[in-house]
């Protein structure tokens, strides 16, 4: 009888230490009981988010960034965006080690988040500290765009390539049948807005950018695309206004400062211009359109070898930008180096264009010589 109770004591003793264990794990505050589970492989981490279909945090850092350690005290420790953080794959990046990665999406300073889908492609940039109310609100909104995006990637997926292919009515046939089965989806119409444009159609264009802006008006891509719209129009105030919105959206939205460098050659304020593709090749340094540009406005100031390095910069990147051979003929004329400027000249011609023959007449005469010579 002595051992049956000894027994039946020792049972209860493990029953009760067992029931206040699960109760003190149960009361453990959440920061303790969960965090958020990392991934430190950024290929690991597309090949989870394409295994379970879910969006991507990357929070890209450094040793030496205060704000990052701030992030990692305060706000990811957060009971709220721990919580957040389980409709995503996460991902750890040190921008000094994984320099590739960082530089492949233009990261130039830290603390960076950003939000990708499962191919990689940026759904949304967050740059700085950001308290833990501010990013779970801000997760909660891309996981939200993202489960949208899923319904309609086959459609736009569709349509692109419908649209590379020439098709470019088929391609918009697509995006109207998908916006008959999801009217609120503002990438519909951005989608549609650019296939548009690349129509030639600015004012079909111009309604679906609107459209979409009307739905998210947060859209840095589709106010930068509309005030590519306003400036084929003329309407320089309205782009400027929508190049500067981008601005103020996505301070890293190269396209909008590019635009508003065209927008300024135009203006005929070559610093103002300079100074914004300094910025588009800081933060792209592999836009051939920002070097010609800037190339552009150091000729318009007189200034030729600076719009030299520029069109030889230009060339470089994309060989195929013929401008930048034709204008870097007019440079290296106005720097009397004619050998040069006639070696541009047999490039362009030789891709099947001609510079204009009133050029041609001024360096031949300049140079004493024909092309042949």
């Amino acid at each position: 009888m002595k051992k049956l109770k000894d027994s039946f004591i020792f049972q209860r003793s493990i029953s009760v230490i067992l029931f206040f264990l699960l109760l003190a794990v149960n009361f453990l505050p959440p920061a303790f009981a969960d965090s958020i589970q990392w991934v430190y492989s950024y290929e690991e981490a597309l090949e989870l988010a394409a295994r379970d279909n879910l969006p991507v945090m990357a929070f890209l850092y450094t040793s030496w960034c205060g704000y990052c350690k701030k992030l990692d005290a305060e706000t990811f420790t957060d009971s709220v965006v721990i919580e957040a953080s389980k409709g995503f794959v996460a991902l750890r990046i040190d921008g000094e080690k994984d320099r590739k990665i960082a530089y492949g999406y233009g990261v130039k300073a830290y603390p960076a988040i950003l939000f990708l889908d499962p191919s990689g492609r940026v759904i949304w940039r967050e740059y700085g500290f950001r308290d833990a109310p501010k990013l779970a609100g801000r997760m909660r909104e891309v996981l939200s765009v993202f489960r949208k995006s899923a319904q309609t990637q086959p459609y736009l997926e569709s349509a692109f390539g419908e649209a590379g292919r020439g098709n470019t009515d088929k391609a918009i046939a697509i995006i109207d049948d998908a916006v008959k089965a999801y009217p609120d989806d503002s990438r519909l119409y951005a989608a549609r807005g650019a296939i548009y444009m690349n129509k030639g159609d600015i004012d079909s264009a111009l309604g679906d950018f609107d459209r979409a802006l009307s739905i998210d008006p947060n859209d840095d891509n589709v106010y930068t695309m509309r005030g590519i719209i306003y400036y084929k129009k003329r309407d320089f105030d309205k782009a400027m206004a929508d190049c500067n919105k981008a601005i103020s959206i996505n301070r890293w939205a190269y396209e909008a400062y590019n635009g508003r460098g065209i927008i300024y050659l135009e203006k005929l304020e070559p610093d103002l211009a300079i100074k914004n593709f300094n910025t588009v090749v800081l933060i792209n340094p592999n836009d051939a359109g920002a070097y010609f540009s800037r190339g552009l406005a150091y000729a318009s100031k007189g200034e030729f070898d600076k719009a030299v390095s520029d069109f030889t910069m230009a060339i470089i990147i994309n060989p195929e930008i013929l401008k930048a051979y034709s204008n870097r003929a007019y440079a290296y004329f106005m720097m009397k180096d004619y050998n040069k400027s006639w070696e541009d000249v047999s490039q362009v011609e030789r891709r099947g264009q001609r510079v204009s023959p009133e050029f041609l007449e001024k360096l031949k005469s300049a140079s004493g010589r024909n092309k042949q010579d």
